[in-house]
């Protein structure tokens, strides 16, 4: 499980979340988000939104099976990388 902080000053809005799930699918095994002990399937663009991640906000990430360190990191980069 790694952490990420949200950079976006829009949040985590529908064109990263897309991002997100993109990646997130291309994971054999689960992925979640979880912001203060809610978690949601990263594979679903409507349960990343319902989060309603702000800027600031701190959500871990958590991808089982092989590759999900990988997975972890990847999602970490384009939650942390967006700045817009």
């Amino acid at each position: 499980m790694v952490e990420a902080v949200v950079r976006s000053k829009n949040g985590l809005h529908a064109r990263p979340a897309g991002m997100v799930v993109e990646q997130a699918v291309r994971h054999g095994g689960e992925v979640v988000l979880i912001k203060e002990g809610i978690r949601c399937n990263a594979k679903s663009i409507l349960n990343i939104m319902g989060l309603g991640l702000a800027q600031g906000d701190r959500i871990a990430i958590a991808a089982e099976g092989e590759g999900g360190l990988r997975t972890e990191n990847l999602l970490k980069s384009i939650i942390e990388g967006i700045e817009e």
